[in-house]
């Protein structure tokens, strides 16, 4: 069995049940929008692969942790004017 090594980072909405509840529509554009402008593009841009999507969050494979902390602090970074929060590996970004 061939082997390898990779780090993940984890992402998920606060919140979301509370937001879906609130207003389905309008939270499920907003995190199509998120996932397509800022998450997707950075962890393209940090060799990384979304692996697995759910309703509120995505696992994501690095090849080097440093890749995933990189994309994390970059994607931390994009979301500060977003009014949606993610919790990711290490806190909310």
């Amino acid at each position: 069995m061939k082997r390898k090594i990779a780090a993940i980072l984890s992402l998920d909405v606060v919140d979301y049940t509370k937001r879906m509840s609130e207003d389905a529509e309008t939270t499920l554009n907003t995190l199509q929008r998120i996932l397509d402008d800022v998450i997707r593009p950075l962890v393209h841009e940090n060799k990384g692969r979304i692996f697995k999507l759910m309703g509120d969050g995505a696992l994501v494979e690095f090849v080097a942790a440093t890749d995933a902390i990189n994309a994390a602090s970059q994607i931390f970074n994009q979301m500060r004017d977003e009014d949606v929060t993610l919790r990711g590996v290490d806190g909310l970004i």
